[in-house]
């Protein structure tokens, strides 16, 4: 289920409609788009000319990096780039796809390669909070940005921004540093922002416990776990689980079949699952974490499993025996390798594996190498 540049151009079982971008066709699923996009729901769910048509033309907008949004959103996506970024981030804006708009807001908060002077136009012309208060929080020298041709463009929100942190620089006495010519630029009084414009776009989409209580446009199979009904689209579970394609798509008695019993679950910890995978979920929980890793591997939700470890890595809420002993049961060397260098004694290490001899071959060499570096 991996996304490959190529997986758009030939219809399979899981599409059902064809994208036209500059004359070219992609093979999409409707409802795969529609669960990522509140555009692509409305034009192909609401009362618009495209509603069911098997062709869907996508005006102005450039094929190879239409492609590359898709592959995005899609599981398996590949990583995003300095020279990608900005137009990907644009094109989620576009069509309001969450996901890659969060996913490219991480990025750029992060990378070195693309300069704090384009972040901050792409964090105001895409409404990217976290990025625009980050550009404006490390300035020290702000001539690069008052020279900009693009200067102009910037919001009076931005732009109000940016004279805080002005005046901030000079009342630490920062002066050589600020370009005074900018205070001059920003028009007064300011423009106050009209109080929905700043309002979250895209909570349309976003994944909710009681989501799948009741059927919707985009449901069309019934899960039926602990006697209670999930109402699911099977082509979005089959493009995030190999298992669920199987399930829906060959020989099995579940093919065809509107409601499909899933056995051994338990009902809460299979809609935490579920809320993983979907655009806008709820953060996760140091309490959830574990059963979603277990149903994650049962169902090859590769995902939700890296959703899981990428919290694992970053959360101080979970004590790090238990961390190493998540990533020995489900096989993940990265999760227990960091965990490993965060100690810094021998006898804090070995305090927290009293059951040592326990432990796998693998885990003890990797406990043994993170001895003999902190012996050096």
């Amino acid at each position: 289920m991996t996304a490959t540049p190529n997986q758009f151009e030939a219809p399979t079982e899981f599409t059902n409609v064809a994208l036209i971008v500059e004359g070219k066709k992609l093979h999409v699923s409707k409802e795969f788009l529609a669960v990522h996009s509140p555009v692509f729901a409305a034009m192909c769910n609401g009362n618009f000319a495209e509603k069911g048509k098997d062709e869907i033309e996508i005006k102005e907008i450039v094929y190879e990096e239409f492609v590359e949004l898709l592959n995005l959103i899609h599981p398996g996506w590949s990583q995003l780039t300095a020279s990608s970024v900005e137009y990907i981030v644009k094109l989620a804006d576009q069509f309001q796809m969450k996901d890659a708009r969060d996913q490219s807001e991480k990025f750029l908060l992060k990378t070195d390669k693309v300069n704090s002077v384009k972040k901050l136009f792409l964090a105001d012309q895409c409404n990217l909070q976290k990025l625009k208060n980050h550009c404006i929080s490390v300035i020290t020298c702000i001539n690069e940005l008052s020279n900009n041709p693009d200067y102009a463009r910037l919001s009076d929100a931005t732009k109000g921004a940016l004279l805080e942190r002005v005046i901030e620089l000079l009342r630490g006495g920062n002066h050589s540093c600020v370009c005074h010519p900018v205070i001059q630029q920003i028009p007064f009084p300011l423009r106050a922002p009209h109080p929905l414009a700043t309002t979250f776009r895209f909570g349309v989409m976003a994944a909710s416990p009681h989501q799948f209580d009741s059927p919707s446009e985009f449901s069309n199979v019934v899960l039926i776990v602990e006697g209670k009904k999930i109402h699911v689209n099977k082509d979005f579970l089959s493009l995030h689980s190999p298992f669920f394609a199987v399930l829906f798509n060959r020989d099995f008695v579940e093919k065809g079949e509107t409601e499909v019993e899933i056995k051994d679950l338990i009902y809460e910890e299979f809609i935490d699952l579920l809320i993983t995978i979907y655009p806008g979920f709820t953060p996760l929980k140091v309490g959830s974490v574990e059963h979603i890793l277990k149903l994650a591997d049962r169902f090859q939700m590769k995902d939700a499993r890296d959703q899981v470890v990428n919290f694992l890595m970053l959360t101080k809420r979970m004590n790090r025996e238990k961390k190493i002993t998540l990533a020995e049961q489900y096989n993940i060397p990265d999760l227990r390798d960091r965990t490993l260098n965060t100690f810094t004694s021998n006898e804090r290490l070995l305090e927290c594996f009293p059951n040592f001899a326990t432990l796998s071959n693998e885990t003890k060499i990797a406990i043994w190498n993170r001895m003999q570096e902190l012996n050096e």
